[in-house]
Order: C-alpha cells, then structure tokens, then sequence
C-alpha cells in the first residue's frame, strides 16, 4: 500500500516538473515558438481550440500509440494527441519534448492567432524530403504478382490494382477494411489475362485497361458490364491519359511510346512520340520502356527505360529524350539503378522510382547526380523490406505512399514518419 502512495506521489511531482507551453488558434503543425523545430500538435480530446508546442523532430515510430479506447497515455508525462501524418494515429506525446525551455513562448503582442482551420497543414502537399517511415501497412495481401497503380482523387482517394496473376482489376478505398476491396466485374467473354494496368478518362469516365496477356487495349464503361477492344495486337505497358484526353502507350517490343488520339470515336489516329529508332542506348532510343507518367506542368513524358537502367524525360515534339536518373549502368549504387519500372512526380518536380532489381524505392531531385533510397529490401514477406516492387503512387498530399510489391503479392502504404525535415508546399 505504501508503496503504491510513493509511486501515485511520484507520478504526480514528475508530471508538475513539467511546464508544458500551448498554441491557442495556431494551425496543426506550425511553427509556434522561436524555435523553428517546434509546432503545433492537436491534443487527441479537442476539448478546445488549444495544442501543445512541442518538438517536431519526433519520428512517429519514437512514439506509443494512446490507448485504444481512452486515448489516454499510460505514462503520464505524455499526452494524447492527433497526428495526421502519422498515418492518422493518437500517439503519446512526450512532454519532456514541449517544455518552455525548448519551445519558449512569443510575446503575447508578437503572436498572430487565427481560428482553428477547418482543412489543416495535413491537407497540403508535404515536401520530399520528409523522413519516411521504414516500416509500412499491408492494405492488400490477398494478391498474385500485383503491377499497376491508379489514383482516382476527384471524391476520394479510389485505387485501382492490377491484380495480374489473378486476372483481375481491384478497386480499394482507405475507408474499406484489409483486403476487402471491389472487384470490376466484366463479361465472360471480356475475360482477363495478366492485366499490367489501368488508366481513367476522367473527362469521359471511361476506363482503359492494358490486358497484356490478351495482347489489347480495352475500354470499359464505368459503372457497366461493357467492354471493348479498341486497340488489339499490341504488347501494351503502361497506360495514360494526357491532357488532351489522348491515350499514351509504352510498346516494350517495339521498344517505343505511342499517342493515340480521338480515342473515344470509332478511328483513333496514332503517332510514335518518343523512341521508335529501334532498340538501343541512344538518347533517340529506348531499350524495354515500361511505366510512364505525364507532366503536365512542362507536358513531357518520364518513361522507365528499363533495359537501359535509366527513367527518361521526353519532351513534347522533341527527337531525343533527357536522362534524368540513372543512366550509369546497372548496379546498386545510389548513382545507379536496376531493371526500374514504377515513377510517382512529386508536385515540387522530384521523382520517386521503384528500383525493381534493387529492391528498393529511390528519390531523385532535379538535376541531380545520384539518388536517397527512401525505402529498401529485399527479404521475403518483411513489413519493412520490399521484393521487386512494381508501380508506386502518392495520395493527393503525398502524405501516403502507395507501393505493390510485386513478388511478395502485397499492396503496402508507406507514410511519412514526423514532420522535422518537412515543410509544406503552399
């Protein structure tokens, strides 16, 4: 008994010890001490407009999760708070992180205050430096050799999975439980072969299916059973949409890209629009294109050579391509990549590569010379480790990282672990 009092009676003068300051109408995760390394955390109660100025340089894996039904923190020199970029998690704050001493207060003449937002810092882009956490969530796991990626975010964040080996293309929200995701149903006759990817029209909500194995191009009604073929015989890659609603193809036989227009008349027109010179190394070459992706910002074109061991910016109406990464031969240097496919552009013109054959996920900033692995493999069924990842995409704030892990027939989500290196994008 005299125990538990000692105990009780320490707990109680630890936690008085600790003066923890606040940060009344300031936006989540802004700074809010002159220390430019603490912000605003939201306590997990919202009892009031108020949160505690704390440390940002925390990673989230530092952390305790609070208790699942209270939200309360065991150790009661922690608080429970809301944090966003922890893949939404109530974590157990460490006050000793949020003292005076370390975030000291403004004047109170010096602070502009503002009410509490209704859309958060969380809500806007966050920069590619961010420190990703190694360790992921298993979204889907129930998968056979999953390859392409797309992301629907004009209501929510919708993906769509080719789920290859099973012949089958899955549609995954985050409000769905694991591995409870829809399947889009089609015809028996429209059956399915080794799907590699998936595209949406969103102008027209059509959706443009690469059914590799079937070697065609289908176009499928949303919300439908109806399909058709609209470009047969031909060994398809990956699939996108430009800007001008044309569907752009990588040809990996014929080692090219293709832009085919008025794809939703009944006669497309077609036009070889990067590569063609036949296979090679050459800047007017591709050697096995495989995923693409479009800028619409400079309207170019990032094609994964992946024989050549290198991704490709091809710029509208030029004869030749720009490496920019890459480009050094195969290897496992950070200068060097290996067999690429997936690329994921982040907002600020950084590019995100899933370096297949090195098993790793590669960041690559303009101009540079070498890459940053962000996330690495290669043991088999690891939550941390990755095994010839496939395709790779971003939610709309790049806070998630979506990857399929091609030979561990998973799709996992990678998120951003703390906000010390990150600063948003406006």
């Amino acid at each position: 008994m005299l125990f538990n009092i000692v105990c009780f009676l320490s707990i109680i003068l630890s936690s008085l010890s600790i003066s923890v300051p606040t940060c009344d109408g300031i936006s989540e995760y802004n700074q809010c001490s002159p220390n430019k390394e603490c912000g605003c955390f939201y306590r997990w109660d919202k009892k009031d407009d108020s949160g505690i100025c704390g440390l940002t340089t925390l990673r989230c894996s530092s952390m305790i999760p609070c208790s699942t039904i209270s939200k309360t923190c065991h150790d009661h020199n922690s608080i429970c708070i809301e944090h966003p970029l922890c893949d939404y998690r109530s974590l157990c704050y460490p006050l000793d992180k949020a003292t005076n001493e370390i975030c000291p207060s403004w004047n109170k003449t010096s602070i502009t205050t503002t009410s509490r937002p209704i859309s958060s810092t969380a809500s806007k882009p966050f920069h590619p430096s961010c420190d990703w956490s190694s360790d992921s969530n298993t979204v889907l796991n129930k998968l056979k050799g999953p390859t392409g990626l797309f992301l629907d975010d004009r209501n929510d964040t919708s993906i769509y999975i080719a789920d290859s080996g099973n012949h089958r293309i899955l549609l995954w929200t985050p409000e769905q439980s694991i591995n409870n995701p829809i399947s889009i149903s089609m015809k028996e006759t429209d059956q399915l072969s080794y799907p590699r990817d998936i595209v949406i029209d969103k102008m027209n909500e059509n959706i443009f299916i690469c059914d590799k194995g079937n070697k065609r191009v289908l176009k499928w009604m949303k919300d439908s059973k109806i399909s058709h073929t609209i470009i047969p015989n031909i060994e398809c890659e990956s699939l996108l949409i430009d800007n001008q609603g044309s569907l752009i193809i990588s040809e990996i036989n014929k080692d090219r890209i293709t832009k085919w227009e008025k794809i939703n008349s009944t006669q497309s027109n077609v036009h070889v629009i990067a590569g063609g010179y036949g296979k090679g190394s050459n800047l007017n070459q591709l050697n096995q294109p495989r995923n693409i992706i479009f800028n619409e910002n400079d309207q170019a074109i990032y094609i994964s050579d992946s024989a050549n061991h290198r991704i490709i910016k091809w710029i509208k109406g030029a004869k030749e391509g720009v490496v920019i990464a890459g480009g050094n031969g195969q290897g496992n240097g950070t200068h060097q990549l290996a067999f690429p496919r997936g690329i994921a552009l982040h907002s600020n013109g950084d590019i995100f590569i899933a370096d297949t054959s090195n098993h790793r996920i590669v960041r690559w900033t303009q101009q540079a010379k070498s890459g940053t692995i962000i996330i690495d493999g290669i043991q088999q069924n690891s939550r941390q480790l990755l095994s010839e990842p496939f395709d790779l995409i971003f939610d709309q704030y790049y806070r998630n990282l979506y990857v399929t892990d091609w030979t561990n027939s998973r799709l996992l989500r990678f998120f951003i672990d703390g906000v010390g290196n990150c600063v948003t994008i406006t």
